[in-house]
């Protein structure tokens, strides 16, 4: 899947928009993080709540290989796009759970 056809899928999600981070895209609504788009696939946000529902639905945890081993990542993906949509509402859902961003800081003057 590209970037495009990402964002056609998730083109119902309220205020939908991406921005590319760390050689992926990060895929927001409301301008918060509900997805990761990262080698081709899009990655759901999940929590405590979601994670077992994203676990029973065959979601696959985001994991890589780091210096101290394997590490996992709060995020899932899914076999098909179809169970991937089911599970979007879950993922804006663990959103509004979340503590919202801190305001960034101001860039201090040259």
């Amino acid at each position: 899947m590209t970037i495009e056809e990402a964002n056609k899928l998730l083109k119902d999600v309220p205020n939908y928009s991406h921005r590319a981070m760390f050689g992926g895209h990060g895929l927001y609504s409301n301008g918060r993080v509900f997805a990761l788009f990262d080698d081709g696939h899009i990655f759901l946000k999940g929590d405590a709540i979601s994670a077992p529902i994203y676990e029973e639905s065959g979601g696959i945890q985001f994991s890589y290989i780091s210096n101290n081993g394997p590490m996992s990542m709060k995020y899932w993906r899914f076999l098909t796009n179809e169970i991937l949509l089911e599970n979007v509402d879950n993922a804006l859902e663990t959103v509004q759970r979340s503590p919202a961003p801190k305001p960034k800081k101001p860039k201090a003057p040259k």
